[in-house]
């Protein structure tokens, strides 16, 4: 999340952010910390803020 001097948006969405992550682009099948990736890509989706 960037940061400015000065923020328009007002206080209520102001410290939050949304996180996007995308997995497997290949398209192939592995496994990442006992968790199976099946062949496709994963989007994942987070929320994350400071108080």
């Amino acid at each position: 999340m960037v940061k400015s001097g000065r923020d328009s948006t007002g206080p209520i969405v102001n410290g939050i952010g949304l996180l996007v992550y995308v997995e497997n682009l290949g398209g192939r099948t592995y496994e990442k910390t006992n968790r199976i990736y099946q062949p496709g890509t994963t989007f994942r989706l987070g929320l994350s803020s400071e108080f």
